[in-house]
């Protein structure tokens, strides 16, 4: 199975987020990232795991929402 590497760059672009917060995003996520073996200034990261970050959570039933006043 071949894999869609992309830059984390394009990936910050694709979610509309500076490169800072992808950085989060893959390090909270657990993402994995690659060395260009091109360019090893620049790191890539599956487009598939960015497919599955950007998937919405499901909502649990019965979920009660506090505010504090």
């Amino acid at each position: 199975m071949s894999r869609e590497l992309i830059p984390m760059v394009e990936a910050a672009r694709r979610l509309g987020v500076s490169k800072l917060t992808m950085r989060r995003i893959v390090r909270e996520h657990g993402i994995t990232t690659f060395d260009n073996p091109l360019d090893k200034r620049q790191t890539l990261i599956d487009a598939a795991d960015l497919a599955r970050v950007t998937q919405p959570r499901p909502q649990l039933e019965n979920q009660e929402v506090k505010i504090a006043a």
